[in-house]
C-alpha cells in the first residue's frame, strides 16, 4: 500500500469524535444532570423551611421544625421539651403527614 492509500491519524482519530459526544452526553443526561436537579431541589426545600413544618434529619430523627436561624441552622423539637439545633444541611426532607 502506498502512503496515500492509508488513512491519516487526524481522519482516523475524527471519526471517534461524534462517538465521543454522545457518549459524553449521555452521560451529562443519565447522572451529572439528576444530581444537580437533585441537590437544587434539596437547596430549595431547605431554604422554605418554615416554623411548624414535620421533617426527617439525616439521622433519622422526625421533627417538628420550631425556629429557622439566619446563620444555617434550625431549632428542632425532637418531642415535648426537647429542643436540638441542626444544621439546615441535616434536613433531608419535609415530612407531609405525621409518621
Amino acid at each position: 500500500m502506498s502512503a496515500a492509500a492509508q488513512p491519516s491519524m487526524i481522519e482516523s482519530l475524527s471519526s471517534f469524535v461524534p462517538i465521543i459526544l454522545v457518549f459524553g452526553a449521555m452521560m451529562w443526561f443519565m447522572s451529572i444532570r439528576p444530581a444537580m436537579k437533585r441537590q437544587k431541589e434539596q437547596e430549595e426545600m431547605m431554604k422554605n423551611l418554615k416554623r411548624g413544618d414535620r421533617v426527617l434529619t439525616g439521622a433519622g430523627f422526625f421533627a417538628e421544625v420550631e425556629k429557622v436561624e439566619d446563620k444555617g441552622t434550625v431549632i428542632l423539637k425532637l418531642a415535648d421539651g426537647v429542643k436540638v439545633e441542626f444544621q439546615k444541611q441535616a434536613v433531608v426532607s419535609v415530612v407531609k403527614d405525621k409518621a
